[in-house]
């Protein structure tokens, strides 16, 4: 994946989780699920998987480890974000 890609994509995730700001992706590749129906060529038959992680303080002064996963196309098209709480 390109890095202006990933820098892409870091800026969409710092802007909507504010917390995560200063950190950066471990980049992965994900390949497509077989039941995924879409026919693609070559090194686009996979998807990237982006993690962040930020320890936070929770209630309590508790320290919480959060996580932000991102999937993204090879273009940098954001399929789809989870968190954790």
């Amino acid at each position: 994946m390109d890095p202006e890609v990933i820098e892409s994509i870091t800026h969409q995730v710092h802007r909507r989780f504010p917390e995560f700001a200063g950190t950066k992706a471990k980049v992965r590749k994900q390949p497509l699920p077989k039941s995924g129906g879409r026919r693609l060529i070559g090194a686009q038959k996979q998807n990237y998987l982006l993690t962040f992680k930020k320890d936070v303080r929770g209630p309590g002064g508790l320290t919480i480890t959060r996580w932000v996963r991102v999937v993204a196309n090879p273009k940098g098209k954001i399929i789809k974000i989870t968190t954790s709480k």
